[in-house]
């Protein structure tokens, strides 16, 4: 959506950059506890909560939530967004598992 979006583990939220400045746009969006990674996909922004553990689910033009949080089976460390859904990589256990698109 024209946005570079990025964590801030320490404030538990993600920002909204402009790619070609840097500079922010609009407010932070509380996402959970520490966030360590985000992606795009299309009109959706996927955030993983590494102390959560949850995957977030955002709209792309509002930063608002579009549905509760998905719990996970595991301590998340990455993902990948396929077409099938969100392939999370994680430890505690170490293992993957995948999000179906809602």
């Amino acid at each position: 959506g024209g946005r570079l979006w990025v964590t801030a583990g320490d404030d538990d939220a993600v920002h909204r950059l402009d790619p070609a400045t840097g500079a922010p746009v609009g407010p932070a969006v509380a996402v959970g506890h520490a966030p360590v990674a985000v992606a795009g996909d299309g009109g959706v922004v996927w955030v993983l909560d590494q102390d959560g553990p949850d995957l977030v689910r955002l709209d792309a033009g509002t930063g608002r939530r579009t549905g509760p949080p998905v719990t996970l089976p595991l301590r998340p460390r990455g993902m990948a967004v396929t077409p099938a859904g969100v392939w999370v990589v994680g430890v505690d256990p170490p293992s993957a598992v995948l999000v179906p698109r809602r």
